[in-house]
């Protein structure tokens, strides 16, 4: 799998089974959450006799940290942190800190030790989860899922409420499934709007309906904006800036965007400014040879910026 480019993400909760050769080690090492009478909290809602493993506790974290390491020496990439809010409010904590909140805190230290090991392991900028539970403060452990839910309407509404606070609570990534008819609504605010797909144009200010399968959606890029796209449509990890496509669209006077590395390290600055029936673009910053499109109404103007070179008129 490695080979095509892919990357292996493996499912993993916080919870031990007592059949699992994990539970008697962290039963030795004292690192699960306790019942009051001091014994190992344990229930069969999940797994058979399962125990969660306590993150207030130090050598708990390290214990269950190195059990992924290895995994990511396997070969493994990244994590599916699934669970983690089937917390009891009845136990006892290493650290003696209140269960009632800790219920929610919780999910954040789960996330937070495999996060960590991650960024160990792989890299600072290359660590990724695809976490389940959250809290706030989560959005530092990305990304997230919304849980499993039903295939109907009512679902698909309380997704969209859910991830419509989930995002303006910081976090950067949502998804529903936008329904059985493909027929989706959408406004577009006033303004020329140029679909990005088919490069059709929409004048704004009010509603709109189309009709949409799984390769297609409703994605308008606003007048006066420049979309640098990549060459790769295979993966998301890939050389940004090499051979780019230059998209400016709908161009009223002048517009400037930063082409940034995998790293998020600006690669070359592109502006574009009007002159006319002409449209000047230019770099700065080194730059491979990139291909320039300019959409004026429904029509696509093309040229070829070369390597060595720092503008190009499209006329």
């Amino acid at each position: 799998m490695k080979a095509k480019g892919l990357k292996i993400c493996v499912w993993i909760n916080p919870y031990i089974a007592q059949e699992s050769v994990m539970f008697d080690e962290g039963m030795e090492g004292g690192y699960f959450l306790k019942r009051p009478d001091g014994s190992v909290w344990q229930w069969d809602m999940w797994q058979p006799g399962m125990a969660i493993v306590d993150f207030t506790n130090p050598e708990a974290k390290k214990w269950y940290q190195k059990k992924l390491e290895a995994l990511v020496d396997m070969g493994v990439d990244c994590f599916k942190t699934d669970f983690g809010e089937r917390i009891p409010t009845d136990c006892v904590y290493y650290d003696k800190k209140n269960p009632e909140k800790m219920h929610n805190y919780y999910t954040y230290l789960y996330n937070e030790a495999v996060f960590e090991v991650l960024e160990k392991k792989k890299g600072k900028d290359e660590a990724v989860l695809f976490a389940r539970s959250a809290t706030a403060g989560g959005q530092k452990f990305p990304v997230h899922w919304g849980g499993d839910c039903w295939s109907d309407y009512e679902s698909m509404e309380e997704s969209l409420r859910g991830g419509l606070s989930l995002q303006l609570s910081g976090f950067g990534f949502w998804s529903h499934d936008f329904r059985e008819d493909k027929v989706a609504q959408y406004y577009l605010p006033e303004g020329t709007w140029t679909e990005l797909l088919t490069g059709e144009t929409k004048e704004g200010g009010r509603w709109f309906q189309g009709t949409y399968d799984y390769f297609s959606m409703p994605l308008y890029v606003r007048e006066n904006s420049i979309v640098v796209r990549g060459n790769c449509d295979t993966k998301p990890d890939y050389d940004y800036a090499d051979h780019a496509n230059v998209c400016v669209y709908q161009l009223k006077d002048a517009a400037e965007t930063k082409v940034s590395d995998i790293h998020g390290n600006t690669v070359f600055t592109v502006k574009a400014v009007k002159d006319g029936d002409t449209v000047k673009v230019s770099v700065e910053g080194a730059h491979t040879e990139l291909k320039v499109e300019v959409f004026v109404g429904n029509e696509k103007k093309e040229a070829v910026l070369a390597a060595d070179a720092n503008e190009v008129v499209v006329a």
